[in-house]
């Protein structure tokens, strides 16, 4: 999937030259590697609004309020019957709540598919991603906000830990922080506002995703298959089935 460029910034010119350098070298340094920006809105009741970046190897999502590696726990303390479908897509749950700071998880807890199938997982709602090509200061810019903001926690300019039901209005308020056409960006409230506002304006790439999306579908099963599960099974990616269709603790047949 690709996105278009959004805010063609000029390099500093000794940042310029450490660039050619790097590149007679056969070296690109990280900072001017190209940086994707998505903006990810699951719609529903409430919906969720949050922000994935990459570059490179290195990707970090911001989950502004949200409970991205809660989801399990959360579900296991409100269902006493035990019936839980994020336990059997096999993820690594510890691994995800270990790799959150400052509501922003970093390296492979935060890869794309998983943050997707893992959203839909607990809403089962459509999830529409907004992808952005960011270049030069931009880039760096956006980057930053949010390596920033989990490193520094409160001490930073822009604080990436929100409240619940707040995500919007700080997802609005980081893409203002990018400037250039996003600048005059308005403050939503709600996640179903800033994906009309993102199509309007029409600066990314828009696709749309179901708990059934191939991609996502595919993902599980790798992910299961990994951990020596196997294909998840059709009834308990949707709806709870019937008691009698559930594995017995400890079975994942």
């Amino acid at each position: 999937m690709t996105g278009k460029t959004l805010f063609r910034s000029s390099l500093p010119a000794f940042l310029l030259g450490l660039l050619m350098l790097a590149t007679a070298l056969g070296v690109t340094p990280a900072w001017a590697q190209p940086t994707v920006l998505r903006v990810i809105v699951l719609h529903g009741y409430p919906g969720h609004t949050g922000v994935h970046l990459e570059r490179g190897n290195a990707r970090y999502y911001w989950d502004p309020g949200g409970n991205y590696g809660q989801e399990l726990d959360e579900c296991l303390q409100q269902y006493t019957d035990g019936y839980c479908r994020q336990w059997y897509a096999g993820f690594a749950w510890e691994d995800i709540k270990a790799a959150r700071r400052h509501d922003v998880v970093r390296g492979p807890a935060a890869d794309l598919f998983q943050v997707l199938a893992i959203e839909m997982l607990d809403y089962e709602s459509t999830m529409d991603v907004f992808t952005f090509q960011l270049e030069g200061e931009t880039a760096q810019r956006a980057w930053r906000i949010i390596h920033d903001g989990a490193e520094q926690g409160n001490h930073a300019a822009f604080t990436t830990s929100r409240a619940p039901m707040f995500c919007t209005k700080a997802v609005s308020s980081y893409l203002r922080q990018l400037g250039g056409n996003l600048s005059n960006f308005p403050s939503l409230w709600r996640p179903d506002a800033l994906a009309r506002e993102l199509a309007r304006r029409g600066y990314a790439v828009r696709q749309s995703y179901t708990l059934n999306s191939p991609s996502i579908r595919h993902h599980i099963d790798r992910v299961r298959r990994t951990a020596g599960i196997g294909p998840l099974p059709h009834e308990l990616a949707l709806t709870p089935p019937n008691d009698s269709a559930l594995p017995v603790s400890g079975d994942d047949s």
